[in-house]
């Protein structure tokens, strides 16, 4: 009996599960469960077979104290250069010890400005040179700067005393330190608070400089366009084309800003109330009108070839034969002052009488969204303008509005800009004096008319 009853249990479990099978592999929605059910059984058992705790978060080093306030000699100084154990970096200008420790991804090992630490920085910021040898290992008396490069340090000076404590003054040889009491050292420190806003506002400056004197490097005038059709294009072009126009015609007052060593080539420049400053250049280029367009608009992928200041240039989208969407990469500036830039730009072509303007506008496009590898830069209305002198030169202006982004000073700003104008100019001098088929493309086109 009792084997009868095992029997018919045995075989009541196994229909069962025979039944349970069958409605599971049959039923899709019974499947999907079961392998579900599985997979949270297996997630479950592998958590619990992991570790209980968890690993302990990277420490944040907190900031250094402020430093006690002492005048150093020049050998004494090279030793906060942000290697040390404590971090500690100082740098010099005019005279003036700063404490830039803050700082350390600019002014620390592998920043950007790394040649500051530990060093007195006057000469190099006067001449606006980041160059090992203007980083005197003795003592600099500075004897032999020129006026604008001193005025040029003292304004670098400011910017530093915007933003970081002065801990002490840089000893001449056989000069005696000053003593300074605790007091010295607190009235020289700044508001930890306001330090911390102050980094948060300035954590993408290149320059680091002083709210006071702060200028963005152009108003904020420029437009960007931000359109789907072909027309709304053609129509922001046709309004670009008309402000280069107007900016072109205008003779009066425009103010000297730098020339060339040979003063043939000066770049003035002029504030507008729509659109901020403009610099303007004008030179006399070689080669035939023509060529020269063509060159500059059809042929502008091929600019860094001839232009150091240019890293790399792009047609993105041809919208038709006279009007492209480009793309412009810039090598540093300033003797690297002022990083890369990038820019992306409505590029349009037109003829008025026997002018070629070639106007830039900025603009935005898919194919070339900002990154975080590089700061983006604003062109406003900004124009090569062609015009016929003679059979073998052209007149060349270049009309130049541009945001650079980034907080900067003024007069860097100034100076670069006028700077890349002069470049520009002398290398397109060059390039086009080199190039017999721009040179005689003119000649060229009356002897074959006279042929026929």
């Amino acid at each position: 009996m009792d084997s009868e009853s095992s029997e018919t249990l045995t075989e009541t479990v196994l229909g069962l599960l025979q039944r349970l099978f069958n409605d599971i592999w049959t039923s899709p929605i019974n499947l999907i469960l079961v392998f579900l059910i599985i997979f949270l059984l297996v997630k479950l058992f592998l958590l619990k077979r992991k570790p209980t705790h968890t690993p302990s978060p990277s420490k944040v080093p907190p900031p250094l104290p402020k430093m006690a306030k002492q005048d150093l000699t020049i050998e004494e100084l090279r030793k906060y250069n942000g290697t040390d154990s404590n971090g500690r970096i100082l740098t010099v200008i005019y005279g003036d010890i700063f404490d830039v420790s803050r700082r350390s991804d600019l002014y620390g090992p592998g920043g950007s400005y790394s040649l500051f630490a530990g060093r007195d920085a006057t000469r190099a910021l006067s001449k606006m040179q980041l160059t090992q040898s203007l980083f005197a290992d003795e003592y600099d008396d500075l004897t032999d700067l020129a006026d604008t490069e001193r005025a040029t340090a003292r304004n670098w000076h400011e910017d530093f005393r915007e933003k970081y404590d002065i801990v002490g003054r840089l000893l001449k040889p056989g000069e005696t330190p000053s003593v300074y009491s605790a007091e010295d050292s607190e009235l020289n420190g700044i508001d930890e608070e306001a330090l911390k806003q102050e980094s948060l506002r300035t954590v993408h400056s290149e320059s680091n400089v002083g709210k006071s004197v702060l200028k963005r490097s152009s108003t904020s005038s420029v437009v960007f366009i931000n359109n789907d059709t072909n027309d709304d294009y053609e129509k922001q072009a046709d309004e670009t084309i008309d402000q280069i126009w107007k900016i072109f015609k205008d003779e009066n007052a425009w103010t000297e800003v730098a020339k060339s060593r040979d003063g043939l080539d000066v770049v003035v420049s002029k504030a507008f109330p729509k659109w901020g400053r403009i610099f303007r250049v004008t030179s006399i280029i070689p080669g035939s009108y023509s060529g020269i367009v063509e060159m500059l608009f059809e042929r502008q992928e091929d600019i860094p070839k001839w232009s150091p200041s240019v890293n790399d240039c792009k047609i993105l989208e041809v919208i038709n034969d006279d009007l492209y969407i480009t793309y412009q990469l810039t090598n540093e500036q300033a003797q690297g002052f002022i990083a890369k830039r990038d820019f992306v730009n409505l590029t349009v072509r037109r003829f008025i009488d026997d002018t070629a303007i070639l106007a830039a506008q900025a603009c935005l496009h898919s194919k070339m969204p900002p990154n975080n590898n590089c700061v983006r830069g604003e062109n406003g209305p900004t124009a090569y303008v062609v015009e016929k002198n003679d059979e073998a030169t052209c007149k060349f202006t270049w009309l130049l509005n541009v945001n650079l982004k980034g907080w900067l000073p003024q007069y860097l700003i100034n100076s670069s800009l006028a700077s890349a104008q002069l470049n520009l100019v002398e290398s397109l001098r060059n390039h086009t004096s080199k190039i017999p088929e721009i040179i005689l493309s003119s000649s060229s086109c009356t002897i074959a008319a006279d042929t026929i």
